[in-house]
């Protein structure tokens, strides 16, 4: 499988948060939006929000996403998860989390990471069921395009 080929299933397609068939998302409160941007605000990162980033979003097929190290974008109606693992994303970026390898090995093992991140942080931030649902099915799938691709060890 291309990149091109990878981006245009797992991109554009059916691994974006909220777009998985029956497996809606719960969106966020202002107030627990505010709450769960913290760290983000404290790393100096840009957070768009509003119809630039709902754009940027519907073009991406995303909830969420990041750009490097210091922006991000969130829809007005964002999930817990989709803030929690874009602020990990960040760190990841930040720390160079498998720079070393080519993309999409690249990104494959940083979405493993996140979503191990999120299931092992689901009851501390409340995360939901349907929520946990999808970033396990988004597990199970990243793992095998890895072990399909003979990186997985």
């Amino acid at each position: 499988m291309t990149y091109r080929d990878w981006k245009a299933v797992y991109i554009d397609g059916e691994l974006q948060r909220g777009t998985i068939p029956n497996l809606p998302y719960k969106p966020v409160s202002e107030e627990r939006y505010q709450q769960l941007i913290v760290p983000l605000k404290k790393m100096g990162v840009t957070i768009i929000r509003g119809e630039e980033a709902e754009r940027h979003l519907d073009f991406m097929n995303a909830e969420a996403s990041n750009f490097g190290t210091d922006i991000v974008f969130f829809r007005k109606n964002v999930s817990v998860s989709a803030i929690l693992e874009e602020t990990h994303h960040i760190r990841q970026n930040r720390r160079g989390m498998n720079d070393d390898k080519e993309e999409p090995l690249r990104s494959w093992l940083n979405e493993i990471d996140a979503k191990k991140y999120l299931l092992r942080v689901a009851k501390k931030y409340g995360i939901p069921r349907e929520e946990i649902e999808t970033t396990t099915i988004q597990l199970r799938q990243y793992e095998k395009l890895v072990k399909e691709n003979g990186a997985l060890k």
